[in-house]
């Protein structure tokens, strides 16, 4: 933290809510025990009190005025629908999700209106617009207090199944809402390394017991967890180790692999507005509803969102069940849309018309869609855990956080499941876990010591030219035969650990003592041991060159250049050094592993 920095503060961009919040840099909250967040929860339109609004837009015509933001801009679009004043505005939610459009489905993201998501350049532009909003409201708090814009310190979440790819259209659609460009001033971190930091500083509460206020503390070094990220849009889970760091302090170190994926919540939605809803209702009577009386199906969803976070769970026959059915009004004009037969059905299901009512084994099979992703995906992380990091001879943790992570159901299924493997945790507050474990990596971005790698990292060398072996056209002559110029050095292997500004060198020569320069190529690959540069899951990450003129005509051996890797900023750090001249080439480059 430079001395520049007064405030910490952080933005849980989500894809169902997103919140804010800051703490001041000072002696008082140094200590995270003690560290006062400041957040804002009484959002315009919310129902209720809560850390963070909803991810949804309201623009002008244009597509660029922002008329109203989230809670707001919802109820704001639901009185226009059916109005000329609709035909000049335009609708957007759960738009983060279209970041990668290849993947998602159903109803998740939505435009309406005036919004189209036709590609990635107009999802960041409407990114920019929410965060530009949020960082002037953040700042506004912020400023009020004293504090200039230019003494924040801003962390920004992202997606454990992000890649870097996505992560640098997130930075830029930052940087187009006005947050800072320097690396040191806006940081971005993985949402489920945002909460093993809160989940490590605030105690987490223990399913399956006899004393529903019992917490295990995991703030001992030498505690291992996994964090189980429930958001809308996305699952996120890696998991981590606590141990002393050199520096005496206790340090959080990956032991897991960023996986997940996007079964979170909304996709709950989805199974019952799109799968649900037409097998009950039929096709050709949801197809009209969405041209017809879209505010009716609009009402229904909201009120199967407010009735599904209160489902009455059981264990029956050893397994977590769903015990009440699920009652809904449905709007007038969605009702008499239905046939007389299924109007007469539903009546007498409901015991009134205008009703419909989700049978228990339903409202299961709904949930159980987005849940049993994640429970596979949470049985490949243990044993990822188990390899990475050796078996346990304890149980495991498992932290569960997030929005979702607040259903009973889900909660169950993961104790369920896992019982006899790991103690199935829950955090204090699970909807605002990654926001304020952001804050608080912001304070402190030393609280995470050592990530894993995704990718294998190295570099294109000359070596040897094994005839037969190599190919022809990476044949080069040097001073002592020919050379292969695209064999793959390694200097990191993929699921590596690496810790927080560790730096790796590596030193090599010209082929021919003619030659007046060096270029270093850097590559990534999903392989643990590419052969060559040129593969397939290879792919070029940067490349610095060092000038050799001065040591023409020397042996080869005698003008050597160094190499180093540095580890730990929002970017890894190539720098090339020539240690006869001290001259000193750089570049950067995106991995996965963040700061």
């Amino acid at each position: 933290m430079t001395a520049k920095h007064q405030v910490a503060a952080a933005v849980d961009f989500g894809t169902h809510g997103t919140g804010w919040g800051w703490a001041t840099i000072d002696a008082i909250n140094d200590s995270p025990d003690h560290r006062k967040i400041n957040y804002k929860s009484n959002h315009r339109g919310s129902p209720e009190a809560t850390a963070k609004n909803l991810t949804a837009l309201l623009l002008g015509a244009d597509g660029k005025e922002v008329v109203a933001r989230g809670f707001h801009a919802w109820r704001k679009w639901r009185q226009m629908k059916g109005t000329a004043e609709a035909d000049r505005h335009g609708y957007a939610y759960a738009f983060k999700m279209a970041l990668k459009p290849e993947v998602y489905n159903g109803d998740v993201p939505r435009g309406e209106g005036k919004v189209y998501l036709r590609n990635t350049r107009d999802v960041q532009k409407l990114i920019s617009a929410y965060l530009r909003e949020v960082r002037l409201e953040a700042v506004a708090d912020i400023t009020k207090r004293g504090y200039r814009e230019e003494h924040i310190r801003w962390c920004l979440t992202v997606p454990a199944i992000w890649d870097e790819n996505d992560r640098a259209l997130m930075r830029n659609a930052a940087e187009e809402a006005g947050f800072p460009k320097d690396e040191n001033s806006l940081l971005i971190t993985r949402e489920p390394e945002a909460a093993a930091v809160y989940c490590w500083i605030r105690h987490a509460r223990v399913l399956g017991t006899d004393d529903a206020r019992e917490h295990l503390d995991l703030s001992n070094p030498g505690d291992r967890f996994m964090v189980v990220d429930c958001g809308g849009g996305t699952i996120d889970i890696t998991a981590f180790r606590l141990k002393v760091s050199p520096d005496g302090k206790p340090r959080l170190y990956e032991i897991g692999r960023p996986d997940g994926g996007k079964f979170g919540s909304e996709y709950v939605n989805v199974a019952f507005m799109d799968d649900y809803l037409t097998r009950v209702l039929g096709a050709d009577v949801m197809s009209r509803a969405k041209q017809q009386c879209r505010h009716d199906l609009d009402d229904l969803e909201e009120r199967w969102e407010r009735e599904k976070v209160n489902l009455i769970v059981d264990q029956i026959d050893g397994r977590p069940r769903i015990i009440d059915p699920i009652r809904l009004r449905m709007g007038h004009h969605l009702w008499g849309l239905l046939d007389e037969t299924k109007r007469r059905q539903l009546t007498g299901e409901y015991g009134a018309e205008c009703g419909l009512v989700v049978r228990e084994g339903d409202a299961q099979a709904i949930f159980d869609s987005a849940i049993e992703p994640i429970l596979k995906t949470i049985e490949e992380q243990l044993a990822v855990m188990c390899r990475n990091d050796g078996y346990s001879n304890q149980r495991e943790k498992l932290v569960i956080v997030g929005g979702f992570g607040r259903s009973e159901y889900l909660q169950a299924c993961i104790h369920e499941r896992f019982r006899d493997k790991a103690e199935v945790l829950v955090a204090e507050d699970p909807a605002a876990a990654v926001l304020f474990g952001a804050v608080h990596f912001c304070y402190d971005p030393d609280a995470i010591r050592a990530r894993r790698s995704r990718y294998t990292i190295g570099l294109a060398v000359c070596k040897d030219f094994r005839h037969g072996v190599d190919p022809i056209s990476s044949q080069v002559t040097g001073d002592d035969g020919l050379k292969c110029d695209i064999r793959f050095d390694r200097l990191v292997k993929a699921d590596e650990s690496v810790e927080v500004n560790e730096e790796r060198a590596r030193t090599y020569f010209p082929i021919s003592k003619d030659q007046d320069k060096l270029a270093i190529k850097l590559f990534s690959s999903l392989e643990d041991e590419p052969e060559y540069a040129t593969e397939e899951s290879c792919k070029k990450l940067g490349e610095v060159t060092v000038d050799l003129a001065e040591s023409k005509g020397k042996d080869p051996k005698e003008r050597p250049v160094r190499i180093y890797l540095s580890f730990g900023g929002n970017q890894t750090q190539a720098r090339a050094e020539n240690p006869r001249t001290g001259e000193i080439q750089e570049t950067t480059f995106d991995v996965d592993y963040l700061r």
